[in-house]
């Protein structure tokens, strides 16, 4: 199967994906995917069996996983009570970014000219109080973060630009917070807090708020609360919203545009694990602009609808 390599009689060597099998960020997507997610696909026909009619699930808690494993808790609070699949999912998150362009390529978004381009961060004097109106400004919050892998190839690409002229600032769930690196973030100039996404956004007035494959996992009026806790917190004209997901074309009839396998094969993921799905670029106007109230700057996308960036600010 390609696993090994015969080296001689009875004599095998690993090769690269048997190696790759030795990384934890790598090897603890299988055993995941197996524990957590093969279930619901499974039983996806049984859930519809219970329904009247053929309905697609859009609620967190009747949908393909609450009803293969038997509970009432979305996915992430059945994890949060197996420590073992909290940590094989923060290890995949974070296997599942190696070899992809990073959303501040050049490529996809162009942080030097869009973030970087207020007076506060590009001055050296120290007393410029930036954009929130003190002297510590925050460049970057990055919500549901995770275990930091973004920032950390954020401070790789940029190493003097976030120390120097603002903050960066990892949230996610308290639990797995204190499951992060804490200390090598730390040392990268990352300030880690404990965050429930749901609750009001307690640092204000940042140059620029992220969320990275966020609102794909929840079904549009949780995607409404978590958008509104971010916007109660941005400086209007000033703060942005970055949200790294996929676009997928609207595919209208005279649209030739190729569909990409990944985004649609995560739209039936996304419906059996959380009652949500990937969005079209019509579905996410309609979701930030009118359910939100957000204003869409511009959509960055690298093509095929797989991993772009929708930029936004307050809607004055």
């Amino acid at each position: 199967m390609g696993y090994l390599v015969q080296t001689g009689r009875d004599t095998y060597a690993p090769n690269n994906f048997s190696k790759s099998l030795t990384i934890p960020i790598v090897a603890d997507g299988y055993p995941f995917y197996r524990s957590v997610c093969i279930a619901p696909m499974l039983h996806l026909h049984k859930w519809f069996a219970t329904k009247s009619n053929t309905t697609t699930p859009t609620t967190v808690r009747d949908n393909p996983f609450t009803f293969a494993h038997q509970t009432g808790q979305t996915m992430f609070d059945f994890m949060a009570a197996f420590p073992r699949y909290n940590e094989q999912f923060n290890h995949h998150m974070g296997g599942y970014r190696l070899g992809r362009p990073s959303w501040f390529d050049e490529s996809v978004y162009p942080v030097k000219s869009h973030l970087f381009s207020s007076s506060s961060f590009l001055s050296d004097d120290d007393d410029d109080d930036g954009g929130d109106g003190g002297k510590d400004p925050v460049l970057l919050v990055d919500i549901g973060g995770n275990m930091g892998h973004d920032l950390q190839r954020f401070v790789s690409a940029f190493p003097a630009s976030p120390a120097k002229k603002g903050k960066l600032i990892l949230q996610d769930q308290a639990s797995v917070i204190s499951a992060a690196p804490i200390a090598t973030l730390e040392k990268l100039g990352i300030t880690c807090m404990a965050h429930d996404f749901f609750t009001p956004q307690p640092v204000r007035g940042a140059r620029a708020y992220y969320l990275h494959h966020i609102l794909h996992d929840w079904p549009d009026g949780k995607c409404v609360s978590i958008v509104s806790q971010i916007k109660g917190a941005m400086k209007p004209g000033y703060s942005r919203l970055l949200i790294n997901e996929h676009v997928i074309p609207d595919g209208d009839k005279d649209d030739d545009t190729k569909l990409s396998w990944e985004a649609t094969y995560l739209d039936l993921y996304m419906m059996i694990l959380f009652g949500s799905r990937e969005r079209t670029a019509r579905e996410w106007k309609v979701l930030l602009e009118d359910k939100c109230g957000m204003k869409i700057l511009q959509v960055w996308n690298p093509g095929e609808g797989v991993e772009g960036i929708i930029e936004c600010e307050v809607s004055v």
